[in-house]
C-alpha cells in the first residue's frame, strides 16, 4: 500500500517515532529502530516486555501513531515525512534482533508529504493519503476472488523472486553461524546461549546505532574487541580438563575460526556493565550477521 517512493523513503530510515496510550489516557511516544515487512512493522529492543509501549499495547490499548520524517533541504525549507495510525500487537519470536519480544504494527491509515511531490499547492496543505486494508477485508477479498489452484500454481511461477546470489550466501553463513553455535553456552557469572542476530543495515553498527536499536540509554558503555580475544577465555585448555570440557573448548574454537573466515570485518562488541549484551558481527555482502550472547560480571 506504500508507494515506490514511499517505500523508498522508510528504507532509508533509521528510526521512527511511535505512540501509544497507557490504560489512564496518558499519551508516551519513544524513538524506536524497526524493520518494515511489506505490510507491517516489526520494532524489538532489548527488554521490549518491559517498556511502556510493550505494556500498553499488551493491556489492550492497540491503537498507536507511528511517524517517520526528515528534511530533505534546510534552504530552501523541504519537510518530509509519513503519518500512520495503526494497530499494534504484541509478538514472541525471531525477529531483526534474534529471538525475543517484539510488536507488531499494521497500518491502517497513511498520509506522506514531500515525498509524492509537493507538500504545498497553491498555498494549501495536500499530503498524499491511503487507507489500508483491514485483516478481515484482506481475507475476503482473497477468498472472493480466489483463484483455482492451477491458476494460484501458475501465477506464484510468475511472481517468485529467486533470492540474489548474495542473500543465498548470507543465509548460508547464518546457518552455519547458528549451527556451529547450537548447544553451546558462554561462561560468565551465568551461562548464556549464542543465538543468529541479524544487524537491519549493510555497515557495522556505531555504537550509537547499537544503543538507539537496543532501545537502551545513549550513555551505556560500548566497548569492541576482536573476536580472537573474545573467543580467548572460552577456547581455552588446562590440564585439568575432563573430556567435555575439552570438547567444549575445541568447539569454541571451531565457532571462532569459523567467524573469521566466513564474516568480514568481524567485530565483537560489548553493550552495558554487569549485564553485558555481547554482538558478534561481520559482514557478508551487504547484509551483517553474526551472533548474540550475554556475560554478567559484577
Amino acid at each position: 500500500m506504500f508507494t515506490e517512493h514511499e517505500l523508498a523513503f522508510i528504507k532509508a530510515q533509521r528510526l521512527l517515532r511511535l505512540a501509544t496510550v497507557a490504560a489512564d489516557g496518558q499519551p508516551d511516544v519513544d524513538a524506536v529502530g524497526f524493520v518494515f515487512t511489506g505490510d507491517a512493522f516489526r520494532i524489538g529492543g532489548n527488554k521490549l516486555a518491559q517498556s511502556r509501549k510493550y505494556r500498553n499495547v499488551a493491556a489492550g490499548n492497540t491503537k498507536v501513531s507511528l511517524i517517520l520524517d526528515d528534511l530533505a533541504s534546510v534552504q530552501p525549507w523541504t519537510p518530509r515525512g509519513i503519518k500512520i495510525h495503526a494497530v499494534a500487537e504484541t509478538f514472541a519470536g525471531e525477529g531483526q534482533f534474534g529471538p525475543g519480544d517484539y510488536l507488531i504494527v499494521r497500518p491502517l491509515v497513511s498520509w506522506s508529504w514531500g515525498i509524492e511531490g509537493a507538500s504545498f499547492r497553491d498555498g494549501k496543505f495536500t499530503p498524499h493519503k491511503t487507507i489500508w486494508p483491514t485483516e478481515a477485508e484482506t481475507e475476503a477479498d482473497a477468498q472472493t476472488t480466489a483463484p483455482t489452484e492451477a491458476e494460484a500454481e501458475t501465477e506464484a511461477d510468475a511472481q517468485t523472486t529467486a533470492p540474489t546470489e548474495a542473500e543465498t550466501e548470507a543465509d548460508a553463513i547464518r546457518a552455519e553461524l547458528a549451527a556451529a553455535a547450537d548447544g553451546l553456552l558462554v561462561t560468565s557469572e551465568t551461562d548464556a546461549p549464542l543465538t543468529p542476530y541479524t544487524w537491519p543495515g549493510a555497515d557495522l553498527p556505531a555504537p550509537e546505532e547499537l544503543l538507539l536499536a537496543l532501545g537502551l540509554p545513549p550513555d551505556t558503555l560500548v566497548t569492541t574487541l576482536s573476536v580472537a580475544d573474545f573467543f580467548a577465555p572460552q577456547a581455552a585448555t588446562y590440564e585439568w580438563n575432563d573430556a567435555a570440557e575439552l570438547a567444549r573448548a575445541v568447539r569454541f574454537a571451531e565457532l571462532r575460526d569459523l567467524v573469521l573466515a566466513r564474516l568480514e570485518t568481524p567485530q565483537v562488541y560489548r553493550v552495558g556493565e554487569i549485564e553485558i549484551i555481547v554482538l558478534i558481527l561481520g559482514r557478508v555482502n551487504d547484509a551483517v550477521i553474526g551472533l548474540r550472547s550475554l556475560l554478567v560480571e559484577t
